[in-house]
This record gives structure tokens, sequence and C-alpha cells, in this order.
């Protein structure tokens, strides 16, 4: 290697990716049946947080224990909000490398040029929005390399008192649509990586966090981690790290914090090191809003993830959220229920309306589905919703996904392209969701975007998503930034739309030095007008704020891929030590003593989320599918189906499947349940030649980064936790919210029979109650009947009260529905009684 000229050795590197699947799959599966050890042997994440700004540091452990040197190739998610701006080497002896920034292709080269004159090189590069990828190149037999990665991210605040940590560790092969099907050719330099399971492959893994508050810290929780938490006396500050020693890097980091009162957002001064001020605008605007929309102006689309990799947990949380969702719908508003996967259904020919009888087909129709359409295809079910005339004056769009997308780029596109006549909310389902894709489809139109994991309530996220999406949003915002206006550079130019009560950070980066002790900064929206004065003096140094504040700038420049912008971003990128699309990070190692002999690429597999059914390669591929169509998934042990649709298939089990066409395989699935008795000897057959494809991977070490104490990786547990909320003891025996929810009907009532049927009251008590009632409202009970569903659906209002309360978020639409539906009722009859008086008069009554 080391006598290669650099264009010798570019070429043999092509050849070398492009000749066989040996170095792909590494230790999978290869032509030779040879496998290939694991180079990456253990990883540490380190993070500090500072109220809603983290500083995270990646460390990763690379070893080579073969005869010859290796290139290691690492893929691996990050969040696409963060900013990663350090990459920092330590060599065998201690020896600190650091990083620079530099053109993508003149990183590149220099990272060529280091292998091809015997030393080292070392590659950061952005692959994808929410996609790193790490190149460890000429690795020298029995040596170990340390990479650091440094990034700033941010805390989501979920209510005004909470937060939410995310960090991304693993992903789901992105569907790869076929060239045919979008009528464009996907970005040729990126594929999946291979995939694994956490049984397959095991690298030691290790977390700590400290977090510091300036509000005390009332809870510290994660759904999906054991964790172990000191909070200091002050509750200021939580030490969060995992209990185990090593765990599988197997679902994403989600650490919840709930604070003892609401967060107050502080605007501020700051500056760098080199001196730069920079204004950081953080308001939570309060409108006073206009009259909300009459329900017939709106219109609700559900598009729902129903491919395959939204199987088992995932598809029946969503389930149960799209059940509330439509509970949760206003009388007369129009409505859409539209599943997707390799091909999308729709329930209606076109939006209904939102009434009784539509409603339960919508109910039955949820109840139904399954995760059987195949791969990921988001693109078609937009273009056909996007044809489609809108029925009401305000459409909008709901998104849930687990986000296995790999055409990012012309999703966001056609929902930019039709931002004014369609706003989108999107929820991200699972570990392994795409960041790039959830946040970026809601933030084209003029939406919101969440996020949940399996173990949090999805049901609250759905629904704050549908009160957002009943309110105005204003989009007519702008900074004035008084006497420093032609000194500012705004970030971002472009202020996103904004809903009532939601956090908006603004950053003014200052060229110059600011004259004034003092600045007024006023933000106006419609007839809202919000100002805030500033000292100029004694600033503190915050790197964090200006990190942030150049990715999101960086954000704004690489939308559409403007090549125009290259220049701006690329100054960006040096300036702020930022990585983008266009700049990478690279370390060069020089040595002593050149390295020579062949160098085999090794592609480390990421570990697929905890629950996915286990990954299998094949070596034939055709185009459309996961990573080329190369990898699907093998059902678990959860959700397991026989794959044997005939006796005559069952003979031919090593027959080759067409894994390129995820709805084919889908239909041969719903076909081989109907034979699943008859021949589940022979499925299971094929099931374990199955596993023969995928043998273990053995990385071959276990040992972590600094500090390089051995440790030994334990298995890790999965953590029990509910499918959705509903799923934990109810609060009364017999009786979940669910339950009551969907018995309520479109208008908001619950027919009186039903409802206590369901409550399981005696038909004495419950006739009684009602007579009392209807002798409290009217002095009478001659009308018992007309105020059956009246007393019943008070009656229910009560039971939502009393046992779901701490659920209020999730039923609160439909207790506002119930409650519209009584006034109205009792408005026709000419009753004027106040709904506290009656739900105070319902619950004396004390029949449930």
């Amino acid at each position: 290697v080391s006598t290669q000229s650099t264009g010798e050795l570019k070429k043999l590197r092509r050849q070398l990716l492009s000749n066989s699947l040996i170095m792909v799959l590494c230790g999978v599966h290869c032509k030779k049946n040879k496998e290939i050890t694991i180079p990456l042997t253990g990883v540490r994440i380190n993070t500090s947080c500072a109220d809603f700004s983290c500083k995270v540091e990646l460390l990763q452990t690379y070893r080579n224990t073969t005869a010859s040197p290796i290139e290691a190739e690492y893929v691996f998610p990050i969040d696409d909000s963060a900013a990663v701006c350090g990459f920092q080497i330590e060599v065998e002896g201690g020896r600190i490398i650091e990083g620079e920034i530099e053109e993508k292709q003149e990183a590149r080269d220099k990272y060529d040029d280091s292998i091809a004159s015997g030393g080292g090189g070392y590659l950061l590069e952005q692959k994808k929005g929410d996609l790193l990828c790490c190149l460890v190149g000429n690795l020298p037999p029995g040596k170990s390399v340390f990479v650091k990665v440094i990034f700033i991210t941010e805390l989501q605040v979920d209510n005004n008192n909470s937060a939410r940590f995310l960090l991304p560790l693993t992903m789901i092969p992105r569907y790869t649509p076929s060239k045919e099907s979008t009528g464009t050719t996907l970005e040729e330099n990126f594929t999946n990586p291979p995939f694994a399971s956490s049984s397959q492959m095991n690298i030691g893994f290790h977390f700590e966090g400290e977090f510091q508050f300036t509000k005390s810290i009332g809870s510290v929780e994660s759904p999906g981690h054991s964790f172990s938490t000191k909070i200091d006396g002050a509750k200021h500050k939580a030490n969060v790290s995992l209990t185990q020693n090593s765990t599988a890097l197997e679902r994403d980091i989600v650490i919840l914090f709930t604070l003892s009162e609401p967060t107050v957002p502080t605007s501020k001064v700051v500056q760098n090191a080199e001196g730069q001020k920079m204004i950081v605008l953080n308001i939570a605007p309060s409108f006073s809003s206009s009259e909300l929309l009459k329900p017939e102006d709106l219109e609700f689309i559900l598009l729902i993830d129903r491919s395959g990799s939204m199987s088992g947990n995932r598809i029946e949380m969503a389930k149960e959220a799209l059940l509330l969702f439509v509970r949760s719908l206003p009388l007369n508003c129009h409505f859409q229920i539209v599943g997707f996967g390799s091909n999308f259904e729709n329930l209606f020919p076109k939006a209904a309306v939102y009434n009784t009888e539509n409603l339960e087909k919508a109910t039955n129709h949820i109840k139904g589905i399954s995760a059987n359409l195949g791969g990921t295809e988001l693109l078609s079910p937009l273009q056909s919703i996007y044809r489609t005339s809108q029925v009401s004056k305000q459409r909008n769009l709901f998104i849930l996904t687990d986000g296995a997308v790999s055409n990012t780029t012309e999703v966001i596109k056609i929902i930019k392209d039709n931002a004014k006549s369609t706003r989108v909310f999107s929820l991200g389902i699972g570990s392994g969701c795409s960041t790039e894709l959830v946040r970026g489809a809601a933030a084209a139109a003029q939406g919101t975007s969440e996020f949940v994991v399996e173990g949090e309530k999805m049901n609250s996220k759905v629904i704050r998503q549908v009160k957002r999406s009943m309110q105005p949003v204003w989009t007519s915002i702008e900074v004035k930034w008084g006497s420093v206006s032609s000194q500012v550079k705004q970030v971002p130019q472009s202020i996103p739309s904004l809903f009532q009560g939601e956090r908006l950070v603004v950053y003014g980066m200052i060229d110059g030095k600011i004259k004034d002790k003092k600045v007024k900064i006023t933000l106006k929206a419609d007839k809202y007008e919000h100002s805030v004065e500033l000292s100029t003096e004694d600033t503190p140094v915050e790197e964090v704020s200006f990190a942030l504040a150049a990715k999101h700038r960086i954000k704004e420049l690489s939308e559409g891929n403007n090549s125009s912008k290259k220049d701006e971003l690329l100054k960006l990128s040096k300036r702020y030590k930022i990585m983008s699309s266009v700049a990478s990070f690279v370390a060069v190692e020089k040595r002593s003593e050149p390295t020579e002999g062949s160098m085999t690429t090794v592609k480390v597999p990421i570990i697929v989320p905890a629950h996915t059914a286990e990954p299998v390669h094949r070596e034939s591929a055709k185009s459309g599918g996961f990573g080329g169509g190369g990898l699907f998934f093998k059902k678990s042990s959860m959700a397991k189906k026989k794959m044997v649709s005939s006796r005559k298939e069952c003979k031919d089990s090593k027959k080759k499947i067409d894994l390129s066409a995820p709805d084919k395989l889908c239909r041969r699935e719903r076909k081989c349940e109907k034979e699943e008795e008859k021949f589940s000897a022979r499925a299971e057959s094929e099931e374990d030649e199955e596993e023969a494809l995928s043998p273990p991977i053995s990385p071959s070490s276990s040992a972590l980064p600094p500090p390089r104490s051995p440790s030994s990786s334990l298995p890790f547990p999965s953590p029990s936790r509910s499918s959705s909320s509903s799923s934990s003891p109810s609060p009364s025996v017999g009786l979940s919210l669910t339950g009551l929810i969907n018995l309520q009907r479109a208008d908001g009532s619950w027919n009186f029979d039903q409802l206590f049927n369901l409550l399981k009251v005696a038909e004495s008590s419950s006739q009684k109650g009602l007579n009392d009632f209807v002798s409290y409202i009217t002095s009478s009970t001659t009308d018992d009947v007309k105020f059956a569903d009246v007393f019943a659906t008070l009656t229910a209002l009560n039971v939502l009260n009393q046992k779901f309360n701490s659920e209020e978020d999730e039923w609160e639409l439909i207790g506002d529905k119930a409650k519209l539906w009584v006034k109205q009722k009792l408005d026709a009859n000419q009753i004027n009684k106040s709904m506290d008086d009656m739900l105070s008069f319902v619950k004396t009554l004390s029949i449930c």
C-alpha cells in the first residue's frame, strides 16, 4: 500500500468496495464463509448539560486483531439538529491528534494520502442529515485506537416543566424505493450499512451524564434503560449513569426530566473565545389568538406507516393512538385515514364528514390494521394526497412513522412544495427513527414534530398535535434588532411557524463591536409585540450557543441541495468548526515506521432496535428494498409468521425469494397464514436455514474507551414496559380508558345503556340515578328518556375525572366535546344549569 500513488490507491479502494460483499457484511455472511472480526470493541458516552444545551462526547474503541492492516468503517445515527464540533484521535502511547475541518473531497484526499504514505488516516463525514460515517484507515495488526466525536445538542421541551434528552444509538434499515416508483435516482454514495441484532454482536457500551437546571428537579426516568440517578441536595443537578457495566446498542437513550415549576425562557448576549458577540433571543410568546376555525372548515388526514418495520409493539401503539385520535376530532369536520407501505390504502374515496357512522367505520378499520404493507414508500401516498382536492379550508396531515425512509430529500421537497395548502404534523415512532425525516417534514409545512419510544406515552403526544392543528399558526414573524440591525446576521433567516405558548429561539450573530451598552430587541407577529432590553457588557463565553446557531444556519443553507450556497456553507463550517454536507473532519497520523501490507475494508454492522426482527442478508439484490434489496427481516419471536405458502414451495426450501418487492412478500405472508398449521414443521425447517445464514459476530474485545479498564459485556435485559399508556394496571378493575372513550359517539355523547353496561351498574341503580338527575334539572321525572344520554355523558365525564385524572392530557378534547354536546342539549330544552353544578350533583349519586 505504501508504495502506491494516491490515484492508484483510490482506484484500489473503489475496486475493493465494488468487488465483493465479503467486506460489506463483515462476518454476517460472505462468499467464502469466512467470519471477519469486528474492530469496534467499545462505546462510551459522556454528557454534560446546562439547562437545555448539552455537550456530548462519544468515544469509540477500535482494535485490529487480524494479521494485516484494516480500514474500519462505521455508519451510526445522530440527531439531525446536533452540531458536530470536534474529532480527536488517541493512538497507543497516549498521543492526541486533533481533527481538522476541511472541504469534503479535500478531507478524503488527505485521508487517502496519509494511508498511501503508510500512516494512519481518520475521517468523519456526514452521509445523511442524521447519519455519520467514521473511517479508521490503515490500522496496523494488533493495534488499538480511540476516537472521540464531540457534538452539541439540545433538550426537547415536552411541556413547560419537563424536558426530554434523546441520544440516537440505533437505526432501522431504510427502505429504498425502486427507480421506477420515484422517477429519480437516489444518492449513489449512500446505502444502508450492514445490520445485526444484539444477539449476533455485543459491543461494550456505557453512558454517564450530568444534567443541571435552573429550576429544581422533580423526577428523572427513562422508558428504555435502567439508570442510577443521584440528585444533589438543592435538586438542581442530576448525575445519571447506566446501572450495568455494559449494555447493548439496541435502543436510543431517552431520559425524561420533570422540573418543579415551569421554565422561563431567558434571552441573553454571549460571546465566543474570539470575542465575537451574539444575541440569543429565547421567548415563549403568548398571542391573543383569534377565533378557532369552525369544524366544517377543518380536514384531518392520518397517514399511518404500515410497513414491516412497524410490526409488533409499534403498530399496536399506533393503533391505540389512532383510536384516541379519531374520537377527539370535532363533529362535522372531514377526515381520512391512509395506510402506507410498498403501496397505500385509503379508508374513504375522499375525506369524509365526521359523523357517528363514519366514526364507526374508522374505528373498525383501525382495529383491523397491521404492519403488512411491505416497505416504507412514503412518497407515493403523499403524491396522491396532494393530487386530491382538499374539501375544507384548512387541511392538516398527520404522519405517524418509524422513519425507515432513504429518499428523505424528495419526501421533504414535496411537502414543502405543498405547504401553502397542507400543514404537516409528524410523530416519529420507536428507537432508530429518522430525526431528519420527522423534523424536516413538519418544519417544511408549518407544523410540529414529536418523538416517542417504547415505554413512553404516545397518546398524549398525538393529542398534543391535534390541539395544535386546531389553532391558527403565526407565520409573519419578524425580529427588529434595534441599534445593531446593520451588524446582525439572523439565524434562522426565515423564522419558523409558531403556535401558542411554544418556545422560540432566534440568534443574532454580530459582526464587529457593539457600541451601545444595552440593546433593545423587538419581536413582532401579527398584532403581537414583545420587547426585551439586554446588556452587552460582561458577556459570558458560551461556545455551545455559537455551535447551535451555526448548525441552524447550516441546516438552512443545506435545504434543497442548492449548489450556489456551497461556498457560504463551507465558509460557515470552517469558521465555527461545524461538520456539514460539504465539510468533514480529518486527522492524519504520521508514523516513524510506515505500515505495509494490503488493507482490508471492514464495515461494522449497526445493531437494529430491540424487539425488531433479526436482519437476514441475501447474496442477490435487486433495486428496491432495504439497502438495495439485499436485506430483509426475519420475524421475531414476538410476532412470528411461518413463511410457507404451498406444499410445493415447502419442498423447495432452498429456493431463493425475491426480496426486492416487499409488497409481494407480504401477499405471500398473508397466504402463508392459511397454511400455517398444515406445514408448521416445514416452516420451522426453513427458519433454521435462515438462522444459518447469520452466524454470530464476535467483537475482538469488549473493552470500552478510556478509562480502559477491561469490562465484560453483559447481556442487556429488555426492561418490562407497557405497549401503551392504558396497558398499565387500570384505575378500576375491568375498566380502561380506551374502553370508555371507544363508546363515545361522534357528537360527544355516551349512550345510557352502553355506558352503564360497561361500568357494570345494576339497571335499578342507573334508572334511579337518572330519575334523580332529571328531577334535579327539571323538577320532574317525566322526561327521563329524553335526558338519559345527558345523564350518561355527565357520568362518563365524572369517571374520566375521578379514575383517569392523571391522563387528562389524553382525553381533554374528548371531554370538551362531551361538555359542548351537553350544553347544546340543555340549551335546546331551555335548561339553565352550570356544568360544574351538574357534575357535582351526578357525583353525589355515587352510582359508580
